[in-house]
């Protein structure tokens, strides 16, 4: 019996490893061409206010400090791009469809968090909000993040209260 979920597992772990390479590849396809233009605003004006930090060394007033700094810090590896704030929300993206199975398989069983996931990773309308320079993937995913570690140190024993509330 231990041997079948063993093997289960190795074979739940490979599909998954296989299912946010291809949430990946869905989500930064294409988004090297992409125009930075939503029918909203300009988002490349948006964007590109994190070039004050590194080249002013001045704090732009906006409303998401953490989201800035981030671009700014892809601004100092790759370069001043238009693509940076994409890229980030593109590896966000994906880092969301691993939490969300991580998520999935500690409350409920591995199967649920493999469907979970590619359901999310093949999902349009998520690819497409994956692929615009905005904070929100980073937002998501933090968010994710926060109720991963939750359910770790709760698992633990190390969190007494086990009720977990979404506001």
């Amino acid at each position: 019996m231990f041997v079948y979920e063993l093997n289960k597992r190795r074979s739940v772990d490979s599909i998954i490893i296989l299912v946010i390479l291809f949430g990946f590849y869905l989500r930064v396809s294409n988004v090297f061409d992409q125009v930075p233009w939503n029918g909203e605003d300009f988002m490349a004006g948006r964007i590109l206010e994190s070039k004050d930090i590194l080249v002013n060394s001045a704090y732009p007033g906006v409303s998401k400090p953490l989201w800035q700094l981030m671009v700014a810090f892809g601004y100092k590896l790759m370069g001043f791009r238009l693509f940076v704030g994409s890229l980030w929300s593109v590896y966000f993206g994906t880092g969301i469809i691993a939490l969300i199975y991580s998520i999935c398989r500690r409350l409920f069983n591995s199967d649920v968090g493999l469907y979970s996931s590619l359901f999310t990773a093949s999902m349009l309308t998520f690819i497409h909000i994956s692929r615009l320079p905005r904070a929100t993937m980073a937002s998501l995913f933090f968010m994710l993040l926060a109720a991963n570690l939750y359910l770790i140190y709760a698992n633990k024993g190390w969190i007494y209260d086990r009720e977990m509330v979404f506001v």
